[in-house]
């Protein structure tokens, strides 16, 4: 017996995408990110702290200015926090948006395009007996 190897292609077109769809893979995808990058950020910054290069650059603006800089005042950990936080929620709510308003203008431009080709092959083994 000898196996010989049939792929089987069906060609596929994506004419509409689901707004519900994408609004919660987008929310999803830009929760994920923003959670990345809070704790990127608070781990960079005890890092940074714990290094004491906030206080050395304090310590250089205060030599160039004649005057204290304050640097490590402000960038405490709260605000770092805060900052964090905010960024995060305004990059979950623009990333939603722009998942819906990808999906309003692909269904939109799909008559003129006719939408995405997609070609979809699988494998089949078939096994010949002589």
């Amino acid at each position: 017996m000898t196996k010989s190897e049939k792929e089987v292609r069906a060609t596929l077109r994506i004419i509409k995408f689901d707004s519900m769809s994408l609004i919660r893979t987008g929310f999803l995808i830009s929760l994920s990110i923003a959670i990345t990058m809070f704790t990127a950020t608070l781990v960079i910054y005890l890092v940074l702290a714990g290094m004491g290069v906030f206080e050395s650059i304090d310590s250089v603006l205060g030599d160039l200015t004649g005057s204290s800089a304050g640097l490590t005042e402000t960038l405490t950990l709260p605000v770092v926090f805060v900052v964090s936080i905010a960024v995060g929620i305004f990059e979950v709510i623009t990333t939603t948006a722009l998942f819906a308003l990808f999906g309003f203008v692909y269904n939109a431009t799909v008559p003129a395009t006719s939408g995405l080709a997609v070609t979809l092959a699988e494998n089949q083994v078939e096994i010949e007996s002589n």
